[in-house]
């Protein structure tokens, strides 16, 4: 298991209540998620983490396959999810959202290592993948590419890791 932050954009929509969160807790509850781990929505909406904590553990609990586990254990995954507002559109917040991230990585020792997920339609991804990754490369299964894939982005040590089915959509 690979220590890493889980970030992701558009993390107050359909696609991360529906599907996004309740995975991360079906893992979880599998013991296939490491200690150090943690999750960081970034939406557009105003909200507190902890009205954020509420609505992923109603949509864990909504949305979850059947499972063994608790609400103890829905309590215990959603403590490990963070919030941070941001509108892209308007404001330019990488820097923020990094130093947020540096301060993350501290806290549960992932050493750097990010997977950067799209809770957001495609283009806006692409558009945060060349702002956050200007002049760094990125791995995927076919080696280490320029820019950024157009489904998830690891940033961690080189080693072999699938990120996208077809390389060739890796943005030049």
């Amino acid at each position: 298991m690979i220590r890493c932050l889980l970030v992701v954009f558009g993390g107050t929509g359909d696609l991360a209540h529906k599907k996004i969160y309740p995975a991360v807790y079906n893992l979880y509850v599998s013991g296939q998620l490491p200690e150090n781990f943690a999750l960081v929505s970034i939406g557009r909406r105003d909200k507190t983490e902890d009205s954020f904590r509420r609505e992923a553990a109603e949509s864990i609990g909504r949305y979850t396959r059947e499972n063994s586990g608790t609400r103890q254990d829905i309590d215990r995954i959603v403590s490990r999810f963070y919030y941070r507002r941001a509108d892209f559109t308007a404001y330019d917040g990488y820097q923020e959202i990094k130093d947020y991230l540096d301060t993350l990585d501290g806290r549960y020792r992932t050493v750097g290592n990010r997977v950067f997920l799209p809770g957001c339609r495609p283009g806006a991804f692409r558009h945060h993948c060349k702002k956050y990754f200007p002049k760094r490369y990125v791995r995927s299964g076919d080696g280490i590419q320029k820019g950024c894939h157009r489904k998830a982005v690891w940033t961690g040590p080189s080693f072999r890791f699938r990120i996208e089915p077809d390389p060739h959509r890796c943005l030049s």
